[in-house]
């Protein structure tokens, strides 16, 4: 995928997956929120003298130890004290982070917070991360159990578990008793904030969180993905062969890269629906631009932003959502909206082949002639149908070529770590 170039602080690229996932299961998010306030008071109990880039990546790591959960489906059961954890939902969130985040040097630790600490010490992994594996595993399940109305004494209890638990890391937990429910300021303390702020992230580390999010939308569908990368690499190539700024260029990458963000919002029922929507259905659908709204109010330019929001508007103002018209749309909205046609037309999703090249040039001059579409945009893409289209399926299949290797990796790990588990029995 082509790189953000824009620059965001900490807190807004926290914010932006905050409100990403919030839409796909709020439990998870505040969840999260909780694990990585125990987290840190357990981690500088145990390292006080941590390295504060390595405790920020750590804390973060705690931050979406979960994540695979969103994938797996398993949300309801791991909201539970007692429960015979799948490998799954941990495998993914390795994978996930291993191959779509910053977080790569930390994944084990996401990989193995389910692992009981008499099994933990067998497996070849850093002293650090072990810990890390427990530290999380043990938050997680005193926030579930204290989330039920249990006290810190009951708890303490429940975590004399020798087998499950390592004593030395639960007695670090005990030491920092928050008082449940937690309030918001406790959910998100000063301390805590300080802490996934104080070092800003590199444009790189920028660059990768915000594709990682980018990659979220694949919780719904693989399809939205793929898409956002095609709309993406389509955009780019006709504001560049239009003589647009560099500048100018830059913006509407980082808008088209956004633009489909609320779809994370979206059933995945109506995403990959087999037929034509009905009115009600695509309501919903239509939502998703006003979920990417509420996802990127304030966190970036607003230049960037309406590039993102504007792409099914219409110059005969017959668009959503707000039926803006010609003189409301800028060029680089206009050629977001083409684009994403264009995408949409050449791709193939569950429900639909991807259309031949002569059909989507049909389809492009008749939306033109009836004043839906850019006709200057259109001449653009039309002329360069082939290098363009060549290009964005290159980096599509980039992609592509990832989730293989993701797929073969679940299964191979799903192998190893049974065998682990027979080998420590």
């Amino acid at each position: 995928m082509l790189p953000f170039v824009y620059p965001m602080d900490n807190h807004s690229v926290i914010t932006l997956f905050q409100r990403m996932l919030n839409h796909v299961d709020t439990r998870l998010v505040d969840h999260g929120f909780r694990v990585a306030a125990h987290a840190d008071h357990m981690l500088q109990e145990l390292y006080p003298d941590c390295d504060p880039l390595i405790r920020r990546n750590l804390i973060l790591t705690a931050l979406l130890h979960d994540i695979g959960a969103n994938k797996t489906d398993e949300i309801d059961n791991l909201l539970k004290f007692e429960t015979d954890s799948s490998w799954q939902h941990a495998i993914y969130g390795y994978l996930f982070l291993l191959y779509f985040s910053p977080l790569k040097d930390y994944a084990d630790a996401v990989l193995y917070h389910h692992t009981n600490a008499s099994e933990l010490v067998n497996f070849k992994l850093d002293p650090l991360l072990r810990d890390m594996a427990q530290i999380i595993n043990i938050a997680d399940r005193a926030d579930i159990y204290l989330s039920e109305g249990h006290s810190w004494e009951s708890l303490h209890h429940e975590l004399q578990n020798a087998n499950r638990f390592d004593q030395r890391i639960a007695d670090a937990l005990l030491k920092h008793q928050i008082q449940y429910p937690m309030s918001e300021e406790q959910l998100y303390t000063q301390e805590l904030h300080v802490l996934l702020t104080g070092i800003p992230f590199t444009q790189s580390e920028v660059d990768q969180y915000v594709k990682m999010a980018i990659y979220c939308m694949d919780f719904r569908s693989r399809y939205t993905v793929t898409h956002t990368i095609t709309t993406t690499t389509i955009s780019r190539e006709i504001a560049v062969r239009m003589g647009l700024s560099d500048a100018l260029v830059q913006k509407i990458v980082c808008g088209a890269m956004l633009h489909d963000l609320g779809k994370i919002g979206i059933p995945v029922e109506i995403l990959e629906y087999d037929g034509k929507l009905n009115e009600a259905q695509m309501t919903i659908m239509r939502s998703h631009v006003t979920l990417t709204e509420h996802i990127l109010h304030g966190l970036l330019d607003d230049e960037i932003i309406q590039i993102s929001l504007r792409h099914h508007e219409k110059l005969n103002g017959s668009g959503y959502p707000l039926g803006l018209s010609e003189k409301d749309l800028t060029l680089p909205q206009r050629i977001v909206a083409v684009a994403d046609i264009v995408s949409a037309l050449s791709g193939r999703r569950s429900y639909k082949k991807a259309y031949a090249k002569d059909t989507t040039i049909a389809l492009l001059l008749s939306y033109s002639q009836q004043q839906l579409i850019d006709v200057h945009v259109v001449d653009c893409m039309i002329e360069h149908y082939d290098d363009i289209l060549e290009t964005a399926h290159q980096h599509a299949q980039e992609l592509l070529n990832i989730y293989q290797m993701i797929q073969d990796d679940n299964y191979a790990l799903q192998l190893r770590l049974a065998s682990e588990k027979e080998a420590v029995l």
